[in-house]
């Protein structure tokens, strides 16, 4: 039924509207079963609804209804990438970094870009994601020794008297910030595996961390518990 209804908007289009908040409704509308499709894995479609919602926004609608339109556009980019349309993911994506507020409104859409490059240059994305964790103030030392043999030392010490049982049931992590670090890394991984194993350990330990000291994630942590204690 939410489809049929918002197809039936689309067919009449922007210019069937005079009224500017009338063109906000509409695009609510096209989010809403963007994301209805999203959720039943139709990206084609969900791209479809999304880039109609977009087209109904008026000129200024990054200044009325940022948020709204930070969010449609950052699903747009997500459905666009899972349905393969590199173009449209690339025109999007450069709109939000041209009309995000601060760096981390640009995070989603990085994180996006950064998973579809890393299909074709390996190295440019981990460089990237790397890049993208410091300016979140999550920075992954140079890998050399003495900084592997202290960053040991500083997760031996936070889970020191941890119980595995314990830690298998901890709390889960909840600060939305630390989830969008959590989630690069675990994009970075494999990349780092393959092609820079020196800093592999870096980003393992970096997860126990954080794990620790701000709640699970799922079943993360008894593969990190493990790894931590090799």
């Amino acid at each position: 039924m939410l489809f049929t209804a918002v197809d039936q908007i689309n067919l009449g289009g922007p210019s069937t509207i005079s009224d500017y908040e009338d063109y906000f409704t509409m695009a609510s509308y096209n989010m809403l079963a963007g994301k209805k499709a999203m959720s039943m894995a139709e990206f084609g479609s969900a791209l479809c609804f999304f880039m109609n919602g977009i087209g109904f926004l008026r000129d200024g609608h990054w200044q009325d209804h940022y948020a709204f339109s930070l969010e449609i556009y950052e699903s747009a980019c997500k459905s666009a990438e899972a349905a393969g349309r590199i173009q449209d993911l690339t025109v999007l994506s450069e709109k939000v970094l041209k009309y995000a507020r601060c760096f981390e409104d640009t995070v989603e859409i990085q994180v996006t870009t950064m998973t579809l490059l890393s299909h074709t240059n390996a190295i440019e994305a981990l460089k990237q994601g790397l890049s993208i964790l410091s300016k979140l103030g999550e920075e992954i030392p140079k890998p050399t020794k003495e900084a592997l043999d202290k960053q040991i030392e500083q997760s031996h010490a936070l889970i020191d008297g941890i119980s595995e049982e314990h830690l298998l049931n901890y709390k889960l992590m909840s600060n939305t910030k630390k989830l969008t670090v959590m989630r690069i890394l675990l994009r970075l991984n494999p990349l780092a595996m393959m092609i820079n194993p020196a800093t592999h350990p870096f980003l393992i330990l970096k997860m126990l961390q954080m794990t620790i000291t701000y709640g699970a994630l799922n079943a993360l942590v008894h593969f990190l518990m493990h790894t931590a204690t090799e």
